[in-house]
């Protein structure tokens, strides 16, 4: 608790973690305005960045496709990895 309380102020927490934070900080906030929308309009927002690793990750969208009960969104996410992979 009293590493909490020591300065400086305004680095974050760890210290050895601020560069990072500070840096991450615009794109959570961007994240969280995104969050606040449904999945079907967020997708085509989101960073390919950030996307396509889970597009590529077979069990992940395999599970989605196989389970996924919203259809439109399973249909999007379908179309997404065809767009970013052909």
């Amino acid at each position: 608790m009293k590493s909490l309380f020591k300065q400086p102020w305004d680095t974050g927490y760890p210290p050895s973690q601020a560069s990072r934070k500070i840096k991450n900080t615009p794109e959570v906030k961007a994240l969280n305005q995104l969050n606040k929308k449904s999945m079907i309009s967020i997708l085509p927002s989101v960073d390919p960045d950030l996307l396509i690793p889970i597009l590529k990750y077979k069990p992940v969208y395999d599970f989605i496709i196989q389970n996924g009960t919203n259809h439109e969104l399973v249909d999007l996410i379908q179309k997404l990895k065809h767009d970013y992979f052909n």
